[in-house]
């Protein structure tokens, strides 16, 4: 499934992945999701150029492994991350998968990178056994469609070290990334607040549901603070500038989405208070087997997240018609 430009996405044919080393796997999505980036790259939002295959967000089948894979058989069900790492350099050996140095920067799925997309009939896995990570057995595939990016990066940010402890949390939301981030704050931190910040009303219940204390859907002012934490899901420029100065001295601002251009911040009130601000991929790799267990486990249903299920056959209009999250199931 190929991005053209803003508003067009279609089917194309392509050749036929097929394995280019003892290491590699081909798969098969089964469940894929829209991420929150991809509708703002179909909207026009990125300085992405179509054409290319999109889509980064997918549980998948294996069809056919390498001799030297040793984890995976034809048949097998596995989560995979947006970003491709090989597991062996050294920055992948510090958890740093999403800026593995034996690959090109950004190299990803679905980014116009040269790897595909995660709605591609077949898919090659560079690094099968570094890359892929077992399901468990069981669960319904589309609780699964995203476990490798945005459902697990809210368990990525929400058991960081520089985030452990945080009892006064929000989230500026705009998107599922930040509902997610909502759930695992909610799991994993039991802060004492919680706010989440929406314009949408349905995301706004869903947060409630998940756990956020207290819904707003424009930035509140100081009566809320002071955070511990502060996530910005939602890449609101003013959001962020009328919240950033609510943050503790040494607390903590985690950018999950991305911002194209120069982005201006009140640094010496920053500077004055200590705020850490972070931008950056998120390493979402060692944090996909903690999010199917919590899954697994029934403390987090994220199809209930889903906004919009459809089947294959309604792709790619969909992918472009339809708001919210996304969902399509072979």
């Amino acid at each position: 499934m190929v991005y053209v430009q803003p508003g067009k996405v279609e089917w194309r044919e392509a050749p036929t992945p097929r394995l280019q080393g003892a290491g590699e796997a081909l798969v098969e999505p089964v469940s894929s999701s829209r991420c929150d980036f991809d509708r703002f790259i179909v909207s026009g939002g990125t300085p992405f150029d179509g054409p290319f295959a999109i889509g980064h967000e997918a549980l998948v089948r294996v069809v056919e492994c390498g001799d030297a894979v040793r984890g995976f058989a034809p048949g097998d069900l596995a989560s995979i991350p947006p970003t491709i790492s090989c597991g062996e350099c050294r920055r992948c050996q510090r958890g740093l998968n999403a800026y593995c140095s034996r690959v090109p920067p950004a190299s990803a799925f679905g980014v116009g990178a040269g790897f595909g997309g995660l709605y591609d009939d077949l898919v090659r896995v560079p690094y099968a056994d570094a890359m892929l990570v077992p399901v468990p057995a069981g669960l319904n595939p589309a609780d699964l469609a995203a476990a490798g990016d945005s459902t697990s990066m809210g368990h990525t940010i929400m058991s960081a070290a520089h985030t452990r402890g945080a009892k006064r949390v929000m989230v500026l939301g705009g998107g599922e990334h930040g509902l997610f981030q909502v759930a695992f704050a909610h799991l994993l931190l039991d802060p004492e607040v919680l706010v989440y910040i929406d314009t949408d009303a349905e995301r706004r219940r869903t947060a409630h549901e998940l756990g956020a204390t207290s819904v707003h859907d424009s930035p509140p002012g100081s009566s809320v603070g002071p955070l511990d934490l502060l996530v910005d899901a939602a890449c609101n420029r003013d959001w962020l500038h009328q919240t950033i100065l609510l943050v503790e001295p040494d607390g903590v601002v985690e950018c999950t989405g991305g911002y194209f251009g120069d982005l201006a911040l009140p640094s010496f009130p920053m500077y004055v208070a200590g705020t850490q601000i972070r931008f950056g991929q998120a390493n979402t790799l060692a944090h996909i087997g903690p999010t199917l267990e919590v899954i697994a486990s029934g403390r987090l249903k994220p199809s209930a997240v889903w906004a919009n299920h459809v089947s294959w056959s309604e792709l790619p209009a969909a992918y472009v018609e339809q708001s919210g999250k996304l969902i399509a199931t072979r």
